[in-house]
């Protein structure tokens, strides 16, 4: 199991930032280049959703049959989920879920 951990202000420097580190740590994982783009986009679309918190935290995990993705933002940010990026989630992984705390989990399977 592979643990990465990154901290930042929840700003679009940051989402640069996590959109780069997920397309590193897929690829590293194997994932092809696809899907390697498709959980970049799934991952810009989720900090999109808490730009306005004041910190974020990424947690990339990489376990035997799949890659995660976790945000959690400092402090709870009111956000609704809009069709379009509903879909975006969950086109582009293979499960995403919403926890009432605020923290966003992307899942892509190896």
């Amino acid at each position: 199991m592979r643990v990465v951990d990154i901290h930042g202000p929840a700003d679009e420097s940051f989402v640069t930032l996590a959109r780069t580190a997920a397309v590193a740590f897929a690829s590293s994982a194997g994932l092809a280049i696809d899907q390697c783009d498709e959980l970049r986009l799934a991952l810009h679309e989720a900090c999109g959703l808490l730009i306005g918190a004041h910190a974020v935290d990424l947690t990339f995990v990489e376990n035997d049959h799949s890659l995660c993705m976790s945000l959690r933002p400092s402090e709870p940010v009111p956000f609704c989920l809009s069709p379009q990026s509903a879909l975006v989630l969950k086109t582009m992984t293979d499960g995403f879920f919403l926890a009432k705390d605020g923290v966003i989990t992307l899942e892509k399977l190896l």
